[in-house]
C-alpha cells in the first residue's frame, strides 16, 4: 500500500512539473510574440519594419499634416519628441493650449531651412519617423530607424481613411476609425442633397490658396481644395487650367467672375468684402457683391487640407453653398458634438468662433 502511495505522490509531482514547463514556455511564447518585429506598407507603398507598439516611445513627426492626425488617433503626446513648426502655425493656438499645452516648447531644431538636420535627429533618438513625401525620407536613408512615408497620390478622402488605419496599425489601436465613419456621414448627406437641391454644380467657385497682394495663387484640379469644391456640390471656375496650383490675374478672375471664394492663407475675408487691397479691385466680382467671400477656419489644422476634421469642413461649407437646406445652427450643433466625442474638448461659442474666424479681432 505505501508503495502504491509513493507512486501517486510521484506521479502527481511529475505531471505538476510538466504543466508549469509548459505554463513557462507559453508564456515566454507570448512574450517573443508580443515583442516581435513587424512589416507594414506605408502609404507611399514602401515595406517598413517597425518595433511593437509597446516599444514605441518616442515619436518624430516630420510632416505637416501628420501632428493633427497622431492627435486625433494616438492621442499621447508624451511621445512626441518632435514636430514639424509648420503643424503649428496651420492650427488654432487656443485648440493646441488644451490639447497639447506643451506645444511651444516642442523641439524642431531637427529641420534646417526644411532640410533634415541628421545630427540633432539622432540626439532625438526616435524609435520611428513619419514624414510626408520621398525628399525627407532619401535625406533619412542612412538613419537606422524605422521610417513610415504618408504622401501618395490619393484624393483626399481616401488618403484620410487609410493613413488613419496605418496609424492605428502602427500603434496597435484596435478600436473602429472616427474619421471613416463620420465622412461617410457626410458624404450621404451629400448624396441626399443631390436629390433636392436644384442648384447642384451651378454655383461657380473659386478658392484661393494665398494673396500676397501681388500675387493670386489660387487652387485647381489635383488639389485637396478642388475636391472640396467638387463634394460640396460647386462648379470650379478654374477646372479649365487642369493644374492643382497656379497664378491668376485680376482680369482672369473677372472673366471667371465666381459667386463663392474661399480664401485659405493670405489677406483675409475682411479686406476683399471693404474692397482695401491694393492694385486689386473686387468690387467687379460677383462674390464681393453677395458678401459671399469666406476665410476658411482653423482646428488641429487649416480646414483647406486633409484633416480630422475634413467631414466637419465639408459640413461647413454646405451651409455657405446652401444656406437654406443646410442651416448654421445644425452645422454648429454637429461641431459640437463632434469635438466632444472626437477630441473630448467641450468646445464654448468663444472657442468655436476662434475656429470658423480665424481673422477675426
Amino acid at each position: 500500500m505505501k508503495k502504491i502511495v509513493v507512486f501517486l505522490l510521484v506521479v502527481s509531482l511529475f505531471a505538476s512539473l510538466v504543466v508549469g514547463c509548459q505554463s513557462n514556455s507559453n508564456e515566454e511564447q507570448s512574450n517573443v510574440e508580443t515583442n516581435i518585429e513587424r512589416s507594414i506598407e506605408d502609404l507611399a507603398g514602401n515595406t517598413v519594419i517597425i518595433p511593437p507598439a509597446s516599444e514605441i516611445n518616442r515619436v518624430l513627426l516630420m510632416g505637416p499634416p501628420l501632428f493633427a492626425s497622431y492627435i486625433n488617433i494616438v492621442k499621447d503626446t508624451s511621445k512626441l519628441v518632435g514636430v514639424h513648426p509648420n503643424s503649428f502655425k496651420e492650427a488654432n493656438p487656443l485648440l493646441l493650449d488644451i490639447i497639447f499645452p506643451e506645444w511651444k516648447n516642442m523641439n524642431s531644431t531637427f529641420l534646417e531651412e526644411k532640410e533634415p538636420n541628421i545630427e540633432e535627429i539622432l540626439k532625438l533618438n526616435p524609435d520611428i519617423i513619419f514624414v510626408y513625401g520621398q525628399g525627407h525620407k532619401e535625406a533619412l536613408s542612412n538613419i537606422n530607424v524605422p521610417i513610415v512615408d504618408f504622401n501618395s497620390k490619393l484624393d483626399g478622402q481616401t488618403w484620410l481613411k487609410k493613413q488613419d488605419k496605418l496609424i492605428r496599425d502602427i500603434f496597435e489601436i484596435s478600436e473602429e476609425g472616427f474619421i471613416e465613419k463620420e465622412l461617410d456621414a457626410i458624404n450621404k448627406m451629400i448624396t441626399e442633397a443631390k436629390g433636392t437641391q436644384e442648384n447642384v454644380n451651378g454655383q461657380k467657385a473659386l478658392i484661393i490658396g494665398v494673396n500676397s497682394g501681388k500675387d493670386i495663387s489660387i487652387r485647381g484640379p489635383g488639389a485637396f481644395a478642388h475636391e472640396l469644391l467638387k463634394l460640396t456640390l460647386l462648379s470650379d471656375v478654374s477646372e479649365e487650367l487642369g493644374v492643382p496650383v497656379a497664378n491668376a490675374s485680376m482680369e482672369q478672375i473677372y472673366a471667371w467672375n465666381p459667386e463663392i471664394i474661399y480664401l485659405f492663407k493670405g489677406i483675409p475675408a475682411g479686406k476683399y468684402l471693404s474692397n482695401q487691397i491694393e492694385n486689386q479691385d473686387w468690387s467687379k466680382v460677383q462674390a464681393f457683391e453677395s458678401k459671399r467671400i469666406y476665410d476658411t477656419p482653423k482646428g488641429m489644422m487649416h480646414w483647406g487640407s486633409p484633416n480630422p476634421d475634413t467631414p466637419l469642413a465639408l459640413h461647413w461649407m454646405l451651409t455657405k453653398n446652401f444656406p437654406d437646406q443646410f442651416p448654421e445652427d445644425e452645422f454648429q450643433k454637429n461641431m459640437k458634438r463632434y469635438y466632444k466625442e472626437n477630441y473630448n474638448i467641450e468646445l464654448t461659442q468663444e472657442l468655436m468662433d476662434s475656429i470658423l474666424y480665424p481673422n477675426k479681432k
